[in-house]
């Protein structure tokens, strides 16, 4: 059981350092606090969701940015179309991504199965997805036991 854990914790380090995430299938998805739709890449190698986001600003910040957690947060999101809007938050925890600690907020993201719009609150990383040619990810965070988004 011991080894299990250990396991799982090196393989969940990976998952958020990866430069280049696993795309198993781009997805049509809402972000509700932005308000727009956005094409999101489906990878069951990241753990935690990323998204594009921008001009990131912590209410009263603090060195170093752990404490910041639970802070209000503001900060611009940005679809490849450029649609997207300024959201506030609170940051829930502090992640590494590409080399760079990232700040964690929830946000609600909904994918349309077939029959029905499921929305679920997950927890995103704040990163620059400038080079990238999606600006939203879904982890396995979001995906949870949600295999057909994955086949």
């Amino acid at each position: 059981m011991k080894r299990l854990g250990v396991l799982l914790f090196l393989i969940s380090n990976l998952c958020l350092g990866q430069e280049k995430p696993q795309v198993l299938k781009e997805q049509q998805v809402h972000v509700t606090e932005s308000n727009v739709w956005w094409t999101a890449a489906v990878s069951d190698t990241m753990a935690l969701c990323a998204i594009n986001a921008h001009s990131i600003a912590v209410m009263n910040a603090s060195f170093p940015m752990e404490k910041n957690v639970s802070r209000q947060i503001s900060f611009k999101v940005k679809n490849k179309d450029g649609e997207g809007r300024t959201i506030n938050s609170v940051v829930k925890g502090i992640a590494d991504w590409n080399g760079e600690k990232c700040y964690i907020v929830e946000l609600e993201i909904g994918v349309n199965f077939r029959t029905h719009e499921v929305y679920k609150k997950t927890e995103c990383l704040l990163t620059e997805l400038h080079d990238s040619a999606c600006k939203l990810y879904l982890g396995t965070n979001w995906l949870g036991e949600d295999l057909e988004l994955q086949k």
